[in-house]
């Protein structure tokens, strides 16, 4: 190998790794805001903390460290709002943040729900896309996780999503045949 393509290798290898950042899914805290302001942030919070034990089972919330590194419905510094039903997560600054449109209010049936769920889309967005969490069947019996205790993240990684429909609705099964 000539040299400088050695030292360009080698100056690569340093740079990846210096902008990439260790989470130990045990100790992890997840920053939950005094008042949490909807339902998508409420089950955001709920569905991470979860999935986190599932993955990391020696996980305990009361041992997590005092800094936060999973931060829930505030959007990243240097970051734009959420667009109309976006979804959105960022590491910057050795934390994660989740946020999205969770506009909407939720009617209890059989009325038609028009709750948003942004933040928690993008918190399900980071579980697949970086924590490699499958939903193969229904309720916790179908989620496939890979224990681990550890992940690396890198500095700047970013989730975006939104419907590719402008309009859509999933009709609900209610459990009741006679609604079929």
């Amino acid at each position: 190998m000539k040299p400088c393509v050695r030292i360009a290798t080698v100056i690569l290898s340093f740079c990846a790794s210096a902008s990439a950042f260790e989470i130990d899914l045990r100790t992890a805290k997840v920053y939950v805001p005094e008042h949490i302001e909807n339902t998508s942030q409420r089950r955001a919070v709920q569905e991470l903390k979860k999935h986190l034990s599932m993955i990391a089972p020696e996980r305990n919330d009361s041992a997590c460290t005092s800094t936060p590194v999973f931060v829930i419905g505030k959007v990243a510094p240097g970051c734009s709002e959420a667009s109309e039903f976006e979804s959105r997560a960022c590491a910057v600054g050795g934390k994660i943040y989740f946020w999205g449109d969770d506009g909407g209010v939720y009617v209890k049936p059989p009325k038609v729900s028009s709750q948003r769920w942004g933040t928690l889309y993008a918190v399900y967005g980071f579980l697949e896309k970086v924590l490699g969490v499958k939903w193969v069947g229904p309720g916790d019996r179908g989620i496939v996780v890979t224990p681990r205790n550890a992940v690396e993240v890198p500095e700047g990684w970013s989730y975006r999503f939104y419907p590719p429909l402008e309009v859509s609705r999933i009709a609900e099964y209610t459990g009741r045949p006679e609604a079929i």
